[in-house]
């Protein structure tokens, strides 16, 4: 899915978050969620929109491990927001309480 960072003004932040709620629907989501034997009708989105801070790490956490039901996944890398979870710098899973 797209990320966009220091993105300004509601307009902006409403045309952003459409082009995210499209992402659902691109080819690579599709071939993702079909490799994962994921139900392609009923996935649903949410997109978190919040305010941007400067930091050293950037980071994603998946609620859900496709792979294992019980774990979620985290992972993050030095840099800003836009250095996705592409290779890790550091992953953890962690166990759902």
């Amino acid at each position: 899915m797209p990320q966009y960072i220091n993105i300004r003004g509601a307009r902006a932040i409403l045309r952003h978050l459409r082009l995210v709620w499209a992402s659902l629907w691109s080819d690579a989501a599709l071939l993702y969620r079909k490799e994962m034997g994921l139900d392609i009708l009923s996935s649903t989105m949410a997109v978190l929109v919040q305010e941007m801070i400067e930091g050293k790490i950037s980071g994603i956490a998946f609620g859900k491990n496709p792979d294992n039901d019980s774990e979620a996944k985290t992972s993050a890398r030095k840099g800003k927001a836009k250095a996705a979870p592409g290779k890790p710098f550091w992953a953890r899973s962690s166990r759902r309480s």
